[in-house]
């Protein structure tokens, strides 16, 4: 028989109701209004002077962070003065060199421009650094960025601002001879006139100019922009450091569609970079930054109150910012607060109000005391029937966690708590078949995870970490069970930004299909063991059946390998590309040089040596040989080609491109090398670019000057050089300076193709070095200290049996020398064709000229069918558009193999021109020649067809 249950809720419905109306009446009776009326006007004088404290703070903040820009533009802005004065001083000191040396013997005309051209071609900075004359009057001389702009009238010329620069560079060289001046202009290679610029000019009183040159501070502004954004990001204030300063780049104080640009905006990085406009409203309509613009033009400084929506909060609150210029009106600097705030402080205040008005109610407290003893009686009565049904309902859920044992119904007195426990066992029921759905749904996320070849990660909605794939757990280095407790930036370590972090929990309803959730990211990811791996990272929320977000998947992938090998192809097709255009500037080069070789040889023969012109033939040929150093030097680059072997005296070599490389910088040569130095196996134009190389990184790593010290010394072969793999008589030559030295990690890496420690190269300087020593059987080490220099050790091949015979072969060279013959000339090139012809016949050889290789090959069979064959054919190996050199001997040397071919080129690093043998040529001549290179090389080929 089912026992009778009485109603709980009827049981406790009375008296409740009767405690509630008493107590309700002596809490209603002891409430004060005057009470109320003072906590409203405390609470009116708290907002008041929290207000003033926030405006006081955030102007504190704002006017730090202008000193440090004020502080950090001044320092840029010094650095780049200073290099470029520097620059002009030196521009300055060749236009005098120039003047002193000619002033007399040149007319004013003449001097004028050979300083413009000894200037002209001076770029520094990748290119952007170049320099400028300027007449007093405002006339253009030099412009090396714009020369259709030369020989005009500037004065009237603005800069993006408006100012009339070369106005303004006039009064400065007149008032004071020299000095600074900033503005907005062109840049190299850039479009837009809007690049600022600071310039040094100088006065060059003799011919009334200044000569000028700048430098651009847009590179050197992004040290200056991560600086501050760096500051502003980590100098955070306020309440959970929510509070941050913004910085405005100002580019017109009068407004403007579009005023300024965001700078740098911790709280919101994805609008850095934008233009802003003037036109914003609050969320009231007040049209604020046109305010603060005025406040700014006025006073420099100013408050502004509006309202503004916060960042994670729908409606918006009342706020006030503080707004300053900064290095020298450039930027805005400003930072503000929300003022609501200080409603919790005033909700504490209230709090604390209360709190007083409970301790008058002590005053009536015998009411409330009889009161809750009757209660308490009423409830002890009743507590012991309710006793035991909260005991089962106790042991139930005590039990229900790891139990599945239901509520017996009999056991239960009250009829509330009877429907309690039927509710309460089918919830476990439910949560038995959850536990098993839940189950199986995991097992099945889990393997489907571990088979995607994407990191996978999903966290809370705190941010903790919930769940960890194979490939996730491989790339951050932690197992799944190492994460209890951690959160998504514990483990996922590297350069990623707060918005890939944020819990991102604005999202509290479903979103429709048509928008995408997902948020793509790019960045390094540093493994727990350290090792880095660049990723691409997408983030999406997750949410719950109700909408609202409980937490997010991150899914990333490796991309580092992908990243390198694009990389890598990018620079191999850059460098092929210059490599081509360096190869057909060379080629084109050589010719003409051969041409000019040849004439000034050919003049030099048509006058007396005590001749006044014979000095200046003279000079013209030395700067020739230089000219053909640097084409061999391009197309060292251009191919890379084996080189091409001759007996080369080191004095000469290094003499030329020492100095030549050291010119104007304050570092000073010390050059021994002994007079009985063996001559070496090398290509002359390689041998100079390792050099130059060596010297030109000497140079770098002595800023404030120093001393260059070159040795050399003969070294026979013995058993201590097979370490070095030098199997025969070498020449060690040693290049050591006194500069800033390599840690050992450096040191190992020099050689390695695109290792740079400069700020501008393309690391490709020692790799070239290192290449060419290995192509002539060298070997090259070095030894440096931290502070103390660098040292570069050559072991080069010695070609002692030229030195020792070679006045037997000059001898030999000049008995066959006075033959005769006829020789055959294949060259498109007409002034080439003029100058070898010329030189053959002054040798006393008859010549015939053809322009390409067909022509060549009629030319030839012709003279054999006449019984009147050529001694040699000197055949150039590229012929644009018509038979090449290679071609056409080998057709010569099927009708006669005996014929002698000599290959001539401007390719000097051609395989044929390093390894003619092969290909069955019997001698080479490389251009640029001289009438000795012919004569020799004709004296050689004759000789040995003679033995033959």
């Amino acid at each position: 028989m089912t026992k009778t249950k009485i109603s709980f809720i009827g049981t406790i419905r009375i008296w409740g109701i009767l405690f509630l109306i008493v107590l309700g009446a002596v809490i209603i009776a002891l409430d004060l209004s005057g009470s109320y009326r003072e906590a409203q006007q405390r609470a009116e004088q708290m907002r008041a002077d929290y207000i003033e404290q926030q405006r006081q703070r955030i102007r504190c903040e704002v006017e730090r962070v202008a000193k440090l820009i004020d502080y950090e533009t001044s320092q840029i802005v010094a650095k780049r003065q200073s290099e470029i004065k520097t620059r002009v001083y030196e521009a300055y000191a060749i236009a005098d060199n120039i003047y002193q040396k000619y002033n007399g013997s040149k007319s004013p005309s003449e001097i004028r421009q050979l300083i413009i051209n000894a200037v002209r071609p001076i770029r520094y900075d990748n290119g952007d650094g170049y320099f400028f004359i300027t007449g007093l009057d405002g006339t253009e001389y030099l412009f090396a960025d714009r020369p259709d702009l030369e020989n005009t009238n500037m004065l009237n010329v603005q800069d993006a601002q408006g100012n009339y620069v070369i106005r303004d560079m006039i009064n400065i060289a007149r008032e004071s001879g020299e000095g600074f001046y900033l503005y907005r202009w062109t840049k190299p290679y850039h479009a837009g006139d809007n690049h600022r610029k600071v310039s040094y000019v100088k006065r060059f009183e003799v011919y009334d100019w200044f000569i000028g040159s700048g430098a651009y501070l847009d590179g050197i502004e992004d040290a200056m922009h991560k600086i501050i954004s760096q500051h502003v990001e980590t100098h955070r204030f306020g309440p959970q450091r929510q509070g941050y300063v913004f910085i405005l780049d100002l580019l017109d104080i009068n407004g403007g569609k579009n005023f300024a640009i965001m700078y740098a905006n911790p709280n919101r990085p994805d609008i850095v970079g934008q233009y802003v406009s003037d036109d914003l409203k609050d969320a009231k309509g007040k049209m604020f930054r046109k305010e603060f613009l005025k406040g700014l033009r006025e006073h420099g400084e100013c408050y502004v109150d509006y309202w503004y929506k916060k960042f994670d909060q729908p409606d918006p609150s009342p706020k006030t910012s503080f707004f300053k210029l900064a290095a020298e009106g450039r930027f805005i600097v400003a930072a503000g607060v929300y003022l609501d705030d200080v409603e919790d402080k005033i909700l504490a205040m209230q709090a604390k109000s209360n709190a007083e008005i409970r301790r008058n109610v002590l005053v009536f407290s015998i009411a409330v005391i009889v009161t809750v003893i009757t209660f308490v009686a009423l409830l002890n009565w009743l507590s012991r029937r309710l006793k035991y049904d909260f005991s089962l309902f106790a042991d139930f859920f005590g039990r229900a966690a790891y139990s599945s044992e239901a509520i017996e119904h009999d056991d239960v007195r009250f009829v509330e708590l009877d429907q309690l426990a039927g509710f309460a066992n089918q919830m476990l029921e439910d949560k038995a078949g959850a536990q098993k759905a839940l189950y199986d749904e995991r097992e099945q996320l889990l393997v489907t995870l571990n088979a995607i070849i994407d990191g996978v990660i999903t966290v809370d909605h705190d941010g903790h970490i919930e769940l960890m794939n194979q490939v996730a757990q491989d790339l951050t280095g932690w197992a799944q069970d190492e994460t209890a407790g951690k959160g998504l930036q514990d483990i996922f370590k590297g350069d990623f930004s707060e918005n890939f972090f944020s819990t991102g929990q604005e999202a509290s309803a479903p979103v429709s299909e048509d928008v995408s959730l997902f948020s793509e990211y790019m960045g390094t990811l540093v493994s727990k063991n350290g090792t880095s791996y660049q990723v691409s990272a997408s983030s999406a929320p997750i949410f719950d059946a109700s909408g609202a977000q409980r937490g997010r998947v991150i899914v990333f992938r490796d991309e580092t390998e992908r990243l390198r090998t694009e990389e890598e192809l990018f620079n191999a097709k850059k460098l092929e590309s210059v490599g081509l255009l360096a190869g057909g500037i060379a080629h084109d080069f050589n010719n003409i040089l051969s041409g000019l070789f040849g004439n000034i040889e050919l003049a030099k023969r048509k006058i007396p040596e005590d001749h006044e012109a014979a000095h200046y033939l003279k000079m013209a040929h030395g700067a020739l040989e230089r000219a053909t150093g640097l084409t061999k030097q391009l197309l060292t680059f251009a191919k890379g080609g084996d080189p091409v072997l001759e007996a080369v005296g080191l004095q000469q070599v290094i003499d030329n491109i020492i100095q030549f490389n050291l010119s104007g910088s304050r570092v000073k040569a010390d050059i021994k090398l002994p007079d009985d130095l063996w001559p070496i196996k090398a290509d002359r134009g390689q041998l100079g670019q390792v050099i130059g190389n060596l010297t030109l990184n000497a140079k770098h790593a002595m800023p404030m000057g120093g001393t260059l010290r070159v040795t050399a010394e003969n070294v026979a072969f013995s058993e201590s050089l097979k370490t070095n793999k030098i199997a025969t008589d070498c020449i060690k030559l040693q290049i050591a300076d006194e500069g800033i030295g390599m840690t050992a990690d450096v040191m190992d890496k020099i050689f390695d193709p695109y290792f740079t420690t400069k700020h501008s190269g393309s690391g490709l300087g020692l790799a070239t070095v290192r290449s060419i020593i290995d192509k002539h059987n060298g070997h090259i080490s070095v030894s440096s200290r931290v502070g103390k220099g660098t040292v570069f050790t050559l072991y080069l091949p010695a070609d002692r049996a030229i030195h020792q015979n070679g006045t037997e072969a000059s001898g030999e060279s000049e008995a066959v020398s006075a033959a005769t013959g006829r020789i055959l000339v294949v060259d498109d090139d007409k002034v080439v064709q003029a100058v070898l012809s010329e030189m053959l016949q002054i040798l006393g050889y008859a010549v015939d000229i053809v322009d390409e290789g067909e022509q060549a090959i009629d030319r030839y069979v012709a003279a054999i069918d006449k019984k009147n064959p050529y001694a040699v054919v000197i055949m150039d190996l590229t012929i644009p558009g018509g038979m090449g050199g290679k071609e056409a001997t080998a057709c010569i040397l099927s009708r006669d193999p005996h014929a002698k071919v000599i290959a001539t080129s401007g390719y000097s690093t051609d395989p044929i021109m390093a390894h003619f043998e092969q290909y069955r040529f019997s001698g080479r001549i490389i251009k640029p020649f001289q009438l000795e290179d012919v004569r020799k090389e004709l004296s050689r080929v004759l000789t040995m067809s003679v033995k033959g």
